[in-house]
């Protein structure tokens, strides 16, 4: 569905009718002010035997006389021959003395001063270029002091060429206040102008900017100058045609002018309303810049989503509370709230825009119409480069096509796609250095050392035809069944067999380096070809995937003796699994210890007997009395947990060496991924709930560098499915807490409460992804539910255990308590449960608030426990609260 419009002419370069239909250059009839001879000599001067253009100055203004005043009066202080300049000024609606001074005022060089009602800058500015004489014209705004070399900056790098557009330099002048907005403003500036500076800069619509730059006469009339019917964004949309025209763009740092510019937060924000009215006219205008403009950017929060909705529907109040909002911004800012201050001032950003979008549109499900048509996968790229012919023989094709779109090669092995860039110059051979080291560096080193396998195929174009599925086909096939494989990105491809799987999840190793994840979530082929896989690897990473490898790890001579505890109760089918993993680990010396806690048969001794771990009982029930057990039952410093329904990959002990080759390192924990996702249990857990896998970077974790809410979530530093610890540093630590985890009242909890512990008493964690384990999810429903209830008490258990501790200040965890977990983690899923059914979520809060209880219940019984087992009166009690 198109946004009602009226229609342009095909292509960006329609020139609007209300330049076009205006006098011609030069013409001099109707104007509404005096007109300053020009200086003897003109047109032409020479200054060292060369000629020296005629070049025309346009300056609109609205009543603001002294500045105006003060621009001219740097115009006349110009180094460039003062009789081949020409000053324009349009007074735009002014209702002040700025034309009756002006007019008797003297300059050295030639002045024009026009009077229009107020119609705004665009009229403004095509009223001054229609007629002026000279054969570049530059645009600046009247609250611009240029330097003395501005005019022959701006005329020297236009090199004689008529095709070429000049951007200035804005440095920011003093300011009466230098705020939180202010501050903001001249570092944007700051980037804008440091990005264009540099080598191969790629200029698009969005560079140029009225207060400051030339263009030739002739381009300028050629293309139609401004859009009229813009008061806001009338340079962007300029700018789309002068692209579009082939026009040349350049920067000139020394075309400098310094802005004194007094806007602030509230006419930004005035103003920002004004770009929303602008945006949907550019957007029923080029439908191509949809992608791009701020009108495509979803809300991100619920306060982002409610303030937008007003915005259409109920403007008047939205506009109260916006007006309350703003008037908030002055006393955060004298409370030094900076973080407040700039989350209020976006949200107010964004409300701005949408009013002035809705002023224009007010059906906001026409503009969703509008995104939902416009979305398309984009084409095959204009031009195929093959790098390995050379970079000049590169570039020189580059400068030969032009391109808008671009697909780096080398060879056979595709690099990157750089997809066409709406508004943006096209490419030529002066863009390419910049584009390899921004988007193909590192695959064009593998290219170059021709390592097999490491990078895909050219890949095979999608047709026309092809498209995405429903959203509501989508959701659900992210529930179905998959297949777990493993690929090595450094090998061959090969084809994967999808088993009578739906979809794939796969897991990326650059050799024995885990980097990454892809989901396939709906495969309609039985087999997935090596290029189809490929592709699918692209289009969700691209090639920096490949740079995520890090060293190799550590060689066998270097390696420390390690220990392995496995705790287990009335298990032995998933033990006997993961027992036979730990005995293909790959690495020199560990032992396996596995520690049977209060088991109601003896199937688990026997199982351990057939194999070479060793079998240590603990009658105390609970998972933390157990990992206490193994501690103490290790041969070694380093001891290693993983659980009976977990096998490690074949270079798990590797990984963790290699963390621990630190002295200061206390903890380690590392990636665990699923083994199964057969069921919608196993899918809903891994996809929608999160999962127990904690991503692909590996992350040290030290206090000092920890906020307190950080390190109160601690159940975000990795799970005790995969955890190590050093025994030597255990003497200020401590051991697990008995009072948590599997096995007691509380459900959890322990290994949450470890890794909090060891980084709130001083001591370094560090999660390695490369020490990697699988893990088995519950594959029921009944599981999943007993599985988020147990999280939800857990958790509360283990805020109280910290409050009992007190590593974090009781009301810093009580504020944590209900605005990040019971509000941020809960409360948040209720509203937005993300395709996670709301029962469970209510059964995670429900058991979240009986934690108290339960805290009361569990730190009862751990006492009872070991009360009995120092009397030697041990309860061999099998109820217990959760299931190890």
């Amino acid at each position: 569905m198109a946004l009602p419009t009226a229609t342009v002419g095909p292509g960006l370069a329609a020139p609007p009718q209300q330049f076009a239909a205006g006098a011609g250059l030069g013409r001099i009839a109707r104007l509404s002010g005096g007109r300053a001879q020009l200086p003897a000599g003109a047109p032409s001067a020479h200054a060292g035997g060369c000629l020296m253009p005629l070049v025309s100055i346009i300056i609109p203004t609205h009543n603001r006389r002294d500045s105006v005043l003060r621009a001219l009066t740097a115009v006349a202080q110009q180094t460039y021959p003062q009789d081949q300049i020409e000053a324009i000024v349009v007074a735009d609606g002014c209702v002040d003395d700025t034309v009756p001074f002006l007019r008797q005022q003297s300059f050295p060089f030639g002045l024009t001063v026009l009077e229009q009602a107020g119609l705004g800058p665009a009229v403004a500015r095509n009223a001054g270029a229609r007629v002026a004489n000279g054969r570049f014209l530059i645009f600046f705004d009247d609250d611009i002091e240029v330097v003395p070399g501005f005019v022959q900056a701006h005329v020297a790098a236009h090199e004689g060429r008529e095709d070429r557009v000049v951007m200035g330099h804005l440095p920011a002048g003093p300011l009466p206040r230098y705020g939180y907005y202010e501050q903001g403003l001249q570092q944007w500036w700051r980037q804008k102008f440091s990005q264009m500076r540099q080598p191969g800069y790629r200029f698009g619509y969005d560079d140029l900017f009225s207060g400051n730059f030339s263009v030739s006469a002739e381009l300028f009339a050629s293309v139609g100058g401004f859009d009229e019917a813009l008061r806001c964004h009338e340079d962007y949309e300029l700018g789309l045609r002068l692209v579009a025209a082939g026009a040349a763009f350049a920067y000139a740092d020394a075309a400098s002018g310094t802005h004194h510019d007094q806007t602030n937060s509230g006419r930004s924000l005035q103003r920002r309303r004004a770009e929303g009215e602008a945006d949907l006219y550019l957007l029923r205008r080029y439908p191509e810049l949809a992608r791009f403009l701020p009108v495509a950017q979803p809300e991100q929060t619920w306060v982002q989503r409610a303030m937008r909705l007003s915005a259409f529907k109920a403007p008047w109040l939205g506009d109260r509370i916006a007006r309350l909002q703003q008037a908030c911004l002055k006393p955060l800012e004298a409370l030094w709230q900076r973080r407040f201050w700039w989350l209020l001032f976006a949200h107010l950003h964004d409300y701005w825009y949408w009013r002035g979008v809705a002023k224009v549109e007010p059906d906001p499900a026409v503009i969703d119409a509008f995104f939902a048509e416009v979305e398309r996968p984009y084409p095959t790229p204009d031009l195929t480069l093959d790098l390995a012919l050379g970079l000049p023989e590169a570039e020189a094709e580059l400068d030969s096509h032009r391109p808008a779109s671009l697909r780096l090669v080398y060879g056979e092995h595709w690099l990157a796609d750089l997809p066409p860039a709406p508004g943006k110059e096209h490419l030529h051979g002066g863009h390419l250095r910049r584009l390899l080291a921004e988007n193909a560096a590192f695959p064009l080193l593998l290219a170059q050392a021709k390592l097999p396998g490491a990078l895909p195929p050219i890949p095979i174009d999608p047709l026309p035809s092809e498209h995405v599925q429903t959203e509501e086909q989508s959701v659900e096939a992210w529930f179905q069944p998959k297949k777990i494989a493993e690929l090595d990105l450094t090998a061959p491809r090969e084809a994967q067999a999808l088993d009578g799987f739906t979809g794939l999840h796969l897991l990326l190793r650059v050799g024995k380096q885990p980097v990454g994840v892809m989901t396939l979530p709906n495969v309609p082929e039985s087999i997935l070809l090596p290029d189809r896989l490929a592709n699918e690897i692209q289009a969700q990473f691209g090639n920096a995937i490949l740079a995520k490898a890090k060293l190799p790890l550590p060689e066998s001579g270097s390696l420390p003796p390690l220990s392995v505890v496995v705790c287990t109760r009335d298990r032995t089918a998933q033990l006997a699994t993961c027992l036979a993993a730990l005995a293909q680990l790959d690495y020199p010396v560990y032992e396996v210890i596995v520690v049977d806690n209060a088991p109601s048969s003896e199937e688990t001794a026997v199982l351990v007997a057939t194999s070479s771990a060793r079998y240590v009982r603990e009658d105390r029930p609970g998972l933390d009395w157990a990992r206490n057990r193994g501690l103490a039952a290790a041969t070694h410093d380093l001891v290693a947990f993983t659980d009976d329904d977990a096998c490690p990959d074949r270079n798990w002990l590797r990984a963790i060496a290699a963390a621990f080759a630190d002295d200061e390192v206390t903890a380690v924990t590392g990636s665990v991924l699923p083994q199964s996702l057969a069921t919608p249990a196993q899918n809903l857990f891994e996809y929608s709930y999160g999962g127990m896998n904690h991503g692909f970077k590996r992350r040290v974790f030290r206090q000092a560098q920890l906020t307190a809410n950080d390190l109160l979530w601690a159940s975000g530093y990795g799970v005790g499915a995969n955890m190590a610890l050093r025994r030597s540093h255990l003497a200020t630590i401590g051991q697990f807490d008995v009072a948590l985890d599997v096995g007691t009242p509380s459900g959890g909890g322990g290994d949450v409460e470890m890794f909090h512990r060891v980084v709130a008493l001083g001591g370094t964690l560090v999660y390695e992804p490369a020490a990697l384990v699988w893990h088995q999810h519950r594959g029921s429903a009944a599981d999943l539910l007993k599985l988020v209830q147990n999280n939800g008490r857990s958790f509360g258990c283990y805020l109280l255990t910290c409050a009992r501790n007190k590593t974090v200040a009781r009301r810093v965890i009580l504020g944590f308590a209900v605005r990040h977990w019971l509000w941020g983690w809960l409360g948040k899923r209720l509203l937005r449960p993300n395709g996670f059914p709301r029962r469970l979520v209510w059964a995670e809060l429900g058991a979240a608030l009986t934690s108290p209880w339960r805290y009361n219940q569990t730190q009862k019984r751990a006492r009872q426990v070991a009360t009995d087992h120092f009397l030697g009166n041990a309860k061999q009690s099998l109820t217990v609260g959760g299931e190890l």
